[in-house]
């Protein structure tokens, strides 16, 4: 497990952590159990998890949804 901050260091600004795992049955173990984050204590309700991508992954994500709805109708 690896962990690094990102983005420059300011004042009263929030920087995002970049989250390295070993193994990807780790990560999906992880991203399955977020759904526990809706019963969490206040200071972890702002918490916001996601995968990293790069923009052409996001953008192969959206083409695959799109295509997913119009086949489910």
């Amino acid at each position: 497990l690896e962990v690094y901050r990102l983005g420059r260091r300011e004042n009263n600004k929030v920087r995002p952590l970049l989250v390295s795992f070993r193994s990807s049955l780790l990560k999906n173990q992880v991203m399955e159990s977020l759904a526990a984050l809706a019963t969490a204590s206040a200071e972890f309700k702002n918490l916001s998890i996601t995968h990293d991508m790069t923009i052409k992954e996001r953008q192969r994500l959206k083409q695959l949804l799109r295509e997913a709805k119009q086949r489910g109708r």
